[in-house]
């Protein structure tokens, strides 16, 4: 079958269009003209106030989400209940999605950023191998630790797939999706699409931008035919392993970042200390270790701050 083929049925395979891209184009006409007319400083107190009409459109079961995060946090306090999480989750997305509605704007989007733990990244392009950045998956590594890397002087070249934005059928894909792709573009060195064929052309290109000594990003996520299984709170996370598979075959660092929202509205991505890749053993071993050591370090900053992951979709 040649290659055309087997895209085309590829494409053909994925829903043209469902009800709820319907609701997400109203809702992103809705939401465009509130980014725009509404002030900054009331953004989040409008969020708050409706953010639980947007948590339908995050899962499709709010009660099979709520039961998986109540089983994740098993007899711990985190100062929320699931129901309280799952809301705050849901309006921390509002508001990412105003910013970045409101950089359509003439003038852009232009709340304060800073990377924290620039040192890593810097000490990592000096020993000559590339950087990997591990994006958390929280609501502001979407587009603010974008911006913040961006402003911080880092071309980042960042994987990514169609079905980022808000729909993962054709019609979103092309249509909704690039409303997000459009601005995010913006922040980003090169965006490296993954397809639907395979992994391998992204992940080639990505191999040469390490080999060329650059940035690239990839987004912790559980989406992968093998994730790696690793202890997390009361319970267990699945992770892609990607980014520590192409790690331990660059040499390149592995830094995990985590995106966070602080109280004064600041946009901080945080970079953190290489995840060990042992280059002496197996890679399955290797990649076990660092997702291992990387969900260690992911439960506190959930703990912390558990209405800015989305991470809890995906339980």
């Amino acid at each position: 079958m040649s290659r055309q083929a087997t895209k085309t049925r590829s494409e053909t395979s994925v829903k043209l269009i469902a009800a709820g891209d319907i609701a997400n184009l109203f809702g992103i006409a809705v939401l465009g003209a509130i980014s725009w007319i509404l002030p900054e400083q009331r953004w989040l107190g409008f969020c708050r106030a409706v953010g639980r009409f947007n948590l339908p459109m995050m899962t499709s079961d709010t009660e099979a989400t709520l039961d998986a995060i109540g089983a994740a946090l098993g007899e711990r306090d985190i100062g929320a209940t699931p129901a309280a999480i799952a809301e705050q989750a849901a309006a921390e997305e509002l508001l990412g999605t105003l910013q970045l509605l409101r950089d359509y704007r003439p003038g852009g989007w232009r709340s304060e950023t800073r990377v924290e733990g620039a040192e890593h990244i810097d000490t990592a392009l000096a020993q000559g191998h590339g950087a990997i950045l591990w994006v958390g998956q929280f609501v502001h590594g979407k587009l603010g630790a974008k911006v913040a890397l961006h402003r911080a002087g880092y071309a980042v070249s960042h994987l990514s797939h169609l079905r980022h934005g808000f729909s993962p059928t054709r019609f979103g894909r092309h249509v909704l999706n690039a409303v997000r792709r459009a601005v995010e573009d913006r922040y980003l060195g090169e965006r490296v699409l993954l397809s639907d064929q395979g992994a391998g052309p992204a992940l080639a290109v990505l191999k040469r931008r390490l080999a060329e000594n650059c940035v690239v990003s990839i987004t912790v996520g559980a989406q992968a035919a093998r994730p790696v299984t690793a202890p997390f709170l009361a319970g267990e996370i699945d992770v892609a392993p990607g980014a520590p598979m192409l790690a331990h075959e660059t040499c390149a660092a592995l830094l995990p970042v985590f995106p966070l929202r602080e109280a004064s509205g600041l946009i901080t991505a945080a970079v953190g200390p290489p995840i060990v890749i042992d280059e002496s053993t197996d890679r399955a071993s290797a990649v076990a270790k660092a997702v291992h050591d990387y969900a260690t370090q992911l439960e506190s900053v959930v703990s912390g701050n558990p209405g800015q992951w989305l991470g809890w979709f995906d339980l």
